[in-house]
């Protein structure tokens, strides 16, 4: 996109440049079309209808000499120009109607170079506004661009300081686990020197320590009745009184 935009810069400025060198042509065309007609209505034309001085037809003659007016001409004119009307004869009617017949040439070459100024001033006009809307597309485009570049940078820069977050942080989470096997495997070693040592000792003495069970006693005999008094051999006297 970068080198898109630079691409349309050595055009935009060409079509600057010709636009300012056509249009500074075309206002010097029209400056000298202006002083054209300033110096037939100003000077030639009060010289024509009264007479002139040598002053005047001075000036006269460098603003036509200006627009290439035939330096015979020019001499010429001067004849008629410095005489009063009435004073002029038919060689210097001639010179006056050759003067104006050029010069009414030289106003028609005047309008159809400024009609042809006019034109080409648009053209230059719309060559650059052609290059300037190219210029300024590519610009936007390029702007666009570099703005996605650095988002993406700043993306990346980001994802990277993740990354070494990460890595940080599974670095210390290994040292840890590590850290936490060492100790399980210390607490395992420990477990089984207690077993095979103070535990069994301890289940030793704890065997030894037992009081012995109890032995079953016998239980006595059982108790006989005693003999019915029949079998005693003595017979049981007799208490009831007899009242016969």
């Amino acid at each position: 996109m970068l080198e898109q935009f630079k691409a349309t810069l050595e055009p935009l400025k060409e079509a600057q440049a010709k636009q300012q060198d056509g249009d500074a042509k075309g206002d010097d065309l029209e400056k000298a079309k202006e002083a054209f007609a300033a110096a037939r209505s100003e000077l030639l034309m009060p010289m024509k209808e009264a007479g002139g001085s040598k002053r005047p037809l001075h000036n006269l003659a460098k603003q036509l000499k200006a627009v290439h007016i035939e330096d015979s001409l020019l001499e010429a004119m001067e004849l008629p120009l410095l005489k009063k009307p009435e004073q002029r004869g038919d060689f210097d009617a001639v010179i006056l109607e050759q003067l104006d017949l050029q010069l009414s040439e030289k106003d028609l070459a005047f309008e159809s170079k400024l009609k042809e100024a006019a034109s080409a001033k648009e053209e230059r006009a719309a060559a650059v506004r052609a290059a300037q809307d190219a210029h300024d597309t590519a610009k936007e485009a390029s702007e666009a661009a570099a703005e996605e570049l650095k988002a993406a940078k700043d993306a990346e820069s980001a994802a990277k300081a993740s990354s070494v977050e990460a890595h940080r942080a599974a670095k210390s989470l290994t040292s840890e686990l590590a850290d936490a096997a060492q100790q399980l495997d210390t607490a395992r070693q420990r477990l089984e020197a207690f077993r095979s040592g103070p535990l069994v000792c301890f289940n030793e003495l704890l065997e030894r320590s037992a009081p012995l069970p109890e032995q079953e006693r016998e239980e006595p005999p059982a108790e006989t009745p005693d003999a019915p008094a029949a079998e005693s051999g003595a017979a049981a006297p007799d208490v009831t009184d007899s009242k016969a």
